[in-house]
């Protein structure tokens, strides 16, 4: 396939999307010829080697001024196409049009780009910002347009949902909990475009570390953005509680966030801040060593107050593929990879003493830890293998590109 496809990206790299790195990397090795257009890079994540970036410039900045300029009296029609579309916008969602009024010099750019690089497709990598800027940008050069839906991207800022979703071409979703609620906001005719294709992990191969538990003596893992669908408040309580069992047990939080500060003070106001250790974010290679020392990863996820809510944490399958046990929150999308006492241990969202238990449950029966990790490890093979995953996706773009 010759034709280029342009990624549109919030943050490139970013370290809390490894499945974005890997989507793009598996796609390249296809022979997909992927740009990304980003507004911002994390400066921690790892980009794909080999595949162009490109960053708009600083909004409001003399620059962006002047590329808005350049637009408009190279491009009149395409210019004027973008305006009608962020009309568009502003009647179906107030808050994203005044967003892509905000953004009209990253449109401008972008569609620049798009037209020197002979870009024929756009992809909304997510539903929020990347899927609306996507959006113009195929109002603009009148071109094909997809879009990919995951978590927050859906629940909380996938506005315009009906607007997007009519305009698109398919778009990807990475739970069926998520196409579900897609299809709950959208027309039935549209419900055909509309494909749960699973990220999946290309896992390189690390040897699992062998520790046997030792009784009383434990390592818990749980990695993740410090925000509140993450659930590592109810994590510590839990883990307060655990330590009367096993007081020799470590709590190793690998992530960073808006609540590092405030989880920091709650392990000082329980007494446990020794026994819990905060990494900050580490290289995927690190991460998953680290991943594959612990004796449980840990998902606590929750709804949050904004509605915000996880799809399948890409670390999940990563542990499954590494064989290390997982208990998790009961919540939708997750409980698609972790199956109560099949491939995991689930725990009511929130609940601590509950958390605490299914922890306790695993940790003292060596014989469902050996179970759980058989079938999880089948199950990834099987249903979350990203090199066989990807050839969905692959299709999908090689299908409008014709």
């Amino acid at each position: 396939m010759n034709e280029k496809i342009a990624y549109i990206l919030t943050t490139y790299p970013c370290a809390s999307q490894t499945f974005i790195r890997n989507e793009i990397s598996l796609l390249k090795a296809k022979g997909l010829d992927v740009v990304v257009l980003a507004a911002e890079s994390d400066r921690i994540g790892e980009v794909v080697s080999g595949v162009e970036v490109y960053y708009r410039p600083t909004v409001f900045s003399l620059k962006a001024f002047q590329i808005i300029l350049l637009f408009l009296f190279r491009r009149p029609l395409a210019f004027c196409r973008m305006l009608l579309s962020i009309a568009v916008f502003f009647f179906h969602s107030p808050y994203e049009g005044l967003s892509l009024v905000k953004n009209i010099s990253t449109i401008c750019f972008f569609a620049i780009l798009l037209r020197k690089l002979e870009i024929k497709h756009v992809h909304g990598a997510f539903m929020n910002w990347p899927g609306r800027i996507g959006y113009v940008l195929s109002k603009c050069h009148r071109i094909s347009y997809s879009l990919a839906a995951h978590a927050r991207d859906g629940y909380v800022e996938g506005g315009a949902i009906q607007l997007k979703v009519k305009s698109t071409q398919f778009i990807v979703c990475c739970s069926q909990a998520m196409s579900d609620y897609i299809q709950s906001k959208v027309k039935f005719v549209h419900h055909s475009k509309i494909y749960t294709i699973y990220h999946g992990v290309p896992v390189k191969q690390i040897d699992k570390i062998s520790n046997e538990i030792s009784p009383g003596s434990t390592s818990l893992i749980a990695i993740g953005r410090f925000v509140q669908k993450k659930g590592f408040e109810s994590l510590l309580q839990a883990f307060k509680e655990l330590l009367t069992e096993y007081p020799k047990s470590q709590l190793v939080l690998v992530g960073e966030g808006p609540e590092c500060d405030k989880l920091v003070k709650i392990t000082r106001r329980y007494n446990i801040d020794q026994k819990v250790h905060f990494t900050g974010w580490l290289k995927h290679d690190q991460l998953l060593l680290k991943l594959s020392q612990a004796d449980l990863l840990i998902v606590p996820s929750v709804i949050g107050g904004d509605k915000d809510q996880d799809g399948i944490p890409n670390v999940i399958l990563e542990a499954f593929m590494l064989e290390v046990p997982v208990v998790a929150s009961n919540l939708a999308g997750i409980n698609e990879a972790v199956i109560e006492g099949q491939t995991g241990v689930l725990a009511k969202p929130g609940c601590a003493p509950e958390l605490k238990a299914a922890i306790v449950r695993l940790l003292s029966n060596s014989k469902l830890r050996d179970s759980i990790t058989e079938k999880a490890l089948q199950l990834c093979n099987r249903k979350f293998n990203a090199s066989i995953n990807i050839d969905e996706i692959y299709s999908l773009f090689c299908a409008v590109s014709r």
